[in-house]
């Protein structure tokens, strides 16, 4: 153990007389200076001599020439930042390339050479500038400014601002970011203004392709009207929407668009988009009753009756007196099976309007469903007291069920007979 613990303390030893001087420190320095790492080229040059015993006035001239390219960097940024000041900026940047040529890692060349590039309009070159300032851990409002100017020109003003943003917050007084933060704003109202006009004209288009029977055309201009813009003005239904033989809404809002577009889906056969379409008003505007009316009208449509009852019931909860809901929800209780609260909503339909005989001929049905054919046929008798004498075919109706029902007692009293 204590020979295993001598040799990992000699160890890094030999690794230093050993493995270190057969490294080429001399090459390894001159690579380093080529590329500009003055630093390293030094360390490297001063190892040469240690380790590698490289002759001293071999390092002498290295270290000279080192120097020598030092001071030719500064020169250049010098004769850059000259230029600057007397506005030649072509020229100036031609001296920060060559600053960069032999310091690559220059901060302060690369950051001059970025606003020049952006003042000459040379956008790309001037964001790959920034990249390499990036790589070296520089990022400050100079150069954010210059992404955000870089996204301005390229029409992205929504970033743009989103950048400005991050300048304010340590300089909230720069001149510069603030005109820009001005025409960005200004370009983005301009483009929404004019996004709005087109959405309007889009929507208005929807609406002669729904009155035309093309709904197809009218699905894509609802939709086109959307990705442009979403009217600000959320809108409302009227009352007799559901009365017009095509259920159009012209005046253009955010519940127009939708409710039109479900509209187009529903005539098109398609039920399912039309839900969706619906559910989005619900999303920012659930209270409305004919929306929800027309979700459980598609659900019914597809099969799903659980859904349609569901949607019918909050037509009735959000309006009571919505017209018809009562046998809607009647005829949906009907199709799920339960016939006892199909009848009590039947009778809710006749408490509403009680001299409707189709109410009353509804819920003489449903007591005959139930096998309660007393109460069945006093119903149809107060349906055909209704009647008006116009209403031949509803009075055939009634008269074929009544003979049904006066046939059923007969073969139960005779079958009472018979056991008697």
């Amino acid at each position: 153990m204590k020979i295993l613990k001598y040799f990992f303390l000699v160890l890094p030893l030999f690794y230093l007389l050993f493995f270190q001087a057969k490294v080429d420190h001399l090459s390894l320095g001159d690579k380093y200076l080529k590329e500009g790492k003055i630093s390293f080229a030094r360390q490297e040059y001063m190892k040469a001599h240690s380790i590698n015993k490289t002759p001293e006035h071999i390092i002498r001239d290295r270290l000279d020439k080192l120097e020598f390219m030092n001071r030719e960097d500064q020169l250049h940024y010098n004769a850059a930042v000259a230029f600057d000041k007397i506005g030649k900026f072509d020229e100036a940047s031609e001296e920060y390339k060559k600053a960069l040529k032999i310091n690559p890692r220059s901060v302060t060349a690369l950051e001059g050479l970025m606003v020049n590039l952006f003042k000459a309009g040379d956008n790309e070159n001037g964001i790959r500038t920034i990249k390499k300032l990036n790589e070296l851990a520089v990022e400050n409002n100079s150069t954010i400014y210059h992404k955000a100017l870089y996204d301005y020109r390229k029409g992205y003003f929504e970033r743009c601002l989103a950048k400005l943003d991050r300048c304010l917050k340590t300089d909230k007084n720069n001149r510069q970011v603030n005109e820009l933060i001005f025409m960005a704003r200004s370009k983005l109202s301009e483009i929404n203004e004019k996004k709005g006009i087109y959405a309007m004209e889009l929507f208005n288009k929807g609406v002669r392709h729904l009155k035309s029977g093309d709904y197809k055309m009218a699905v894509l201009s609802f939709q086109d009207s959307l990705s442009n813009k979403t009217p600000e003005t959320t809108g409302s239904i009227s009352g007799d929407v559901l009365d017009k033989k095509i259920a159009v809404m012209e005046i253009y809002s955010k519940i127009s668009i939708y409710y039109n577009m479900a509209t187009a889906f529903e005539l098109s056969g398609k039920f399912e988009d039309s839900i969706a379409a619906l559910e989005k008003i619900n999303d920012f505007k659930n209270d409305i009753d004919i929306i929800n009316f027309k979700i459980a009208q598609c659900y019914s449509k597809i099969g799903n009756e659980t859904e349609a009852f569901k949607y019918y019931s909050i037509t009735n909860r959000v309006n009571g007196s919505f017209p018809n809901i009562n046998n809607k929800l009647a005829f949906s209780a009907k199709k799920l099976g339960d016939y006892e609260l199909s009848i009590s909503y039947f009778r809710q339909a006749i408490a509403q309007d009680p001299k409707n005989p189709i109410n009353h001929y509804n819920l003489a049905i449903m007591y005959k469903k139930s096998e309660r054919y007393l109460e069945s046929y006093e119903v149809f008798q107060k349906t055909l007291s209704l009647l008006s004498k116009s209403d031949n075919s509803l009075k055939y109706l009634v008269n074929e069920q009544i003979s049904s029902l006066n046939l059923k007692a007969n073969g139960v009293k005779a079958t009472n007979k018979q056991i008697f």
